[in-house]
């Protein structure tokens, strides 16, 4: 879609030194966009077929772009107003789009919706796989004859999920939510890098038939058209997998160059590399499991030392990644609900939110019915105002000579959510 590009400068005249390189913005990129989604995608593509999927897949990743374009350039138009020399989040667009203290508000619930969805969705993740690394560890190390008295831990999967949940998410996750920083568990984001390329490998070497995808290979073709009224509900999936806007701006001003075309190619490099490595995932898990794969694929894979290391990542990655989450959680409501941010809380006030929002994962990752679901409503609702809807909101706000494609984008935006929303709830009513 055109953009007017008007008077962005080509170069910049505020270029950092001592800013993060342009293969380093990408990575941090990368990072902020390859979450817990990435598990989803094969499942996807076996819900609507390969030629939709592809369409899904590359569509989101151009419309994503377009947005992400958009708000660069509010970024570079509230430095020319204001001459913040590099100090524009996400939040501060919010606040000079929306005046006023109910415009800041709306701004933080959106955010700590969004946070607290992800957050949900990697509890999720460890119900998910702590039953399979527990029954991979039974077999590699020897522990067979104890099987029928170890079996709570990983027979009677629906069963087994909500206790590895609960077991993890109050040992571990909830005393790394108390803490007032958490910035030591960044570590954990290269695990789940570690974790990724695995499943990568894994996929290729079973899909080439390299190594036998036993027990549950498919002998079903893949489908070019499998579009029906449930395929629909994965839509938002893709939303979220290319999600990334929340984060960009930060990225932008740690730059050393942050000129408009270098900023452009950034994105872009990021996106093309997200949407390969979700092409990759989501047809070679497709074409390995074909329509039985699990909404979370790391479910799918057979017992063994690779998938159990795979899994194993994933889960060390997602343990440390919860309590960030949380903690933006807990910083956007600290707003909402005491017009101040959590460091000035009373300690009642502190832990009183910390274990309202920890309470609220907890109980939602243990209710819902998979993944899918998680991804799905997070997608449609915070991961759509996000990704779109608050993207062309600032630009159509702060733009002299706004582009018309931006307003069809926000106003699009609003009915994509409304039906999003709506499919999955009826879908999750019809199960």
């Amino acid at each position: 879609m055109p953009a007017d590009y008007g008077t962005l400068p080509e170069s910049d005249p505020t270029s950092r030194t001592d800013g993060a390189a342009f293969s380093a913005s990408v990575i941090n990129l990368l990072k902020a966009i390859i979450g817990s989604g990435i598990l989803a995608f094969p499942y996807c593509f076996a819900q609507v077929g390969l030629v939709p999927a592809l369409i899904l897949l590359f569509g989101g990743a151009l419309l994503q772009a377009y947005t992400a374009d958009l708000l660069v350039q509010c970024v570079q138009i509230m430095r020319d107003k204001d001459d913040l020399n590099g100090s524009v989040s996400f939040k501060s667009l919010a606040e000079n789009s929306l005046p006023g203290e109910h415009g800041k508000m709306v701004i933080e619930a959106i955010v700590g919706v969004f946070t607290l969805g992800c957050s949900i969705s990697y509890l999720v993740v460890m119900g998910d796989l702590m039953p399979q690394i527990a029954e991979d560890a039974i077999a590699l190390f020897g522990f067979k004859e104890k099987k029928e008295s170890l079996s709570i831990i990983w027979e009677e999967r629906s069963g087994a999920e909500a206790t590895w949940i609960v077991f993890l998410a109050l040992c571990i996750g909830f005393p790394l939510c108390c803490l007032k920083s958490v910035k030591s568990l960044q570590f954990t984001s290269m695990l789940g890098n570690f974790g990724i390329g695995a499943i990568v490998v894994i996929l290729i070497l079973y899909a080439t038939n390299a190594i036998d995808a036993h027990p549950d290979p498919t002998t079903e073709p893949m489908e070019m058209f499998a579009m029906t009224a449930s395929g629909v509900r994965v839509f938002s999936i893709f939303i979220f997998g290319f999600s990334c806007n929340q984060s960009l701006p930060g990225i932008i001003t740690e730059m050393k160059d942050s000129s408009y075309p270098t900023v452009r190619a950034m994105v872009n490099v990021s996106l093309a590399i997200t949407a390969l490595v979700y092409l990759l995932i989501g047809s070679m898990g497709y074409m390995v499991y074909g329509s039985l794969v699990n909404a979370d694929l790391l479910q799918s894979l057979p017992l063994g030392l690779a998938a159990c290391l795979a899994r194993l990542a994933i889960v060390l990655n997602v343990i440390g990644s919860f309590p960030l989450y949380q903690h933006s959680t807990r910083s956007s409501f600290s707003l909402v609900l005491y017009q101040h941010g959590p460091d000035t809380l009373s300690d009642c006030e502190y832990y009183a939110l910390t274990i309202t929002t920890f309470a609220v994962a907890l109980v939602v990752a243990i209710s819902v019915p998979g993944l899918d679901v998680v991804l799905g409503y997070v997608g449609a609702t915070g991961g759509c105002l996000v990704a779109f809807t608050l993207p062309a909101y600032f630009y159509l706000k702060q733009a002299d000579a706004p582009s018309s494609w931006a307003a069809v984008v926000f106003w699009g935006s609003w009915v994509l959510m409304a039906t999003l929303v709506a499919t999955q709830t009826w879908d999750l009513m019809v199960r």
